[in-house]
């Protein structure tokens, strides 16, 4: 390309490297050429928006030239305090930096764009602005913790930087010092839908009295109705106390531990629907069987579920590897699959051994004293076979091949 030929909004990129236009010397009455660029300093425009459109890595200094987008508090003139060199940073949706660059006219300086360049009422508004920023009911402000906001109406209006805020009236409790802190549990009230107390993000359940109280472990619940949202520690079993001052609803929760514990919990046997099944109480010719939390194996699962897959035990330490045989689903030895069937029929915890010519295990489990520790087992009886974490690797790998080959 002529570097001095003139061609407007053809001037991108040229046999020589990337091309600019721009003017030859500053205040030139000359028209814009396109030439060469070699940097932003070469290129003679005293305004953002010139430098801008002569090259997208520039800016001005105000003064001679463009220049290089640097860091917004290396600007020394107030029409180039416009860019920053990073630019717009989201993360996961949410706005990291704005990339902009405001003038502080009161320190004579250029900085990054900060929550006080912008008047919102909301939440909301400020946060998807900036993700640092909340609002006083008048402007964006910065997330501070919930105690450092002295007014009712900011209190109630903003979000702190650890959480939702609450503003506690003055009471004996706080010596007559109204404050705002951190909202919790207790403080949704029982007018308030059940709803927000479960989604409020503070992991609440919701105690017999509908009072909203922290999550914790089983064992410290007496109702049925937090007993039945579970525990910290997991899925949690209802035991109604008995007498004649019981009280419906009243009684002893603790960590259900297999499925046989929840005999008489549905809700906690359904919650655990991927390893038990709940069996009713069924009275047949006036005779009652009780009902009961049963282990999921692959006839029960086929027979009640419709699905013939692998089944877990209930700690998710071994497996019983399933498989549909003349319409009926039966736990079988992996080894037995055939190369097609290895890696999916399994749960992609078996693969294909082609110098065995048979399905193996990924990784051999470590033994433990619930497993028999002869070198012979895996072939004598791989109906359960253990899965560990530390195969995750191995089974995103084949996952990605199988997919590739299908």
């Amino acid at each position: 390309m002529d570097q001095k030929t003139n061609i407007n909004g053809g001037c991108v990129t040229g046999y020589d490297g990337i091309c600019v236009q721009s003017v030859l010397e500053l205040n030139s009455l000359e028209s814009a050429v396109c030439q060469p660029y070699k940097s932003c300093e070469k290129v003679f425009y005293i305004t953002h928006e010139q430098c801008q459109q002569a090259n997208r890595n520039c800016t001005t200094n105000g003064k001679t030239s463009c220049i290089d987008l640097t860091e917004c508090q290396l600007y020394q003139s107030q029409v180039g305090c416009v860019i920053n060199k990073t630019g717009l940073n989201v993360q996961s949706g949410i706005v990291k930096s704005t990339g902009l660059c405001t003038w502080d006219a009161k320190n004579n300086q250029c900085r990054d764009q900060d929550c006080s360049d912008y008047i919102r009422t909301t939440h909301r508004e400020c946060f998807g602005i900036l993700s640092t920023c909340t609002s006083n009911g008048e402007t964006c402000i910065k997330q501070e913790l919930c105690s450092s906001y002295t007014t009712q109406v900011i209190c109630e209006t903003a979000v702190g930087s650890d959480g939702i805020c609450f503003w506690e009236y003055a009471s004996l409790k706080n010596n007559n010092n109204a404050t705002c802190r951190l909202l919790i549990c207790q403080d949704i009230q029982n007018s308030l839908s059940n709803n927000v107390c479960l989604a409020s993000s503070l992991s609440c359940v919701i105690d017999n009295d509908n009072i909203c109280i922290p999550k914790a472990n089983c064992s410290t619940y007496t109702s049925k109705s937090a007993c039945n949202y579970g525990g910290l520690d997991g899925i949690c079993v209802f035991k109604q106390q008995n007498g004649i001052n019981s009280i419906s609803g009243i009684g002893t929760c603790t960590l259900m531990r297999d499925c046989s514990a929840a005999n008489d919990d549905q809700n906690a046997c359904q919650a655990a629907k991927d390893r038990c099944l709940w069996i009713p109480e069924l009275i047949i010719q006036g005779l009652a069987t009780p009902s009961k939390c049963s282990a999921l194996d692959c006839t029960l699962n086929w027979a009640k579920n419709g699905y013939c897959n692998r089944i877990l035990n209930w700690d998710k330490t071994s497996q019983q590897i399933c498989k549909l045989i003349n319409g009926t689903c039966v736990a079988i030895n992996p080894i037995t699959l055939s190369s097609s069937e290895c890696l999916k029929i399994s749960g992609y915890t078996y693969t294909w051994n082609t110098s065995k010519n048979q399905c193996q295990v990924c990784k051999p489990s470590k033994p433990n004293s619930n497993q028999n520790n002869d070198t012979g087992e895996e072939e004598k009886n791989e109906n359960t076979e253990s899965t560990s974490s530390n195969q995750i690797l191995s089974i995103i790998g084949l996952m990605v091949i199988d997919y590739l080959i299908s």
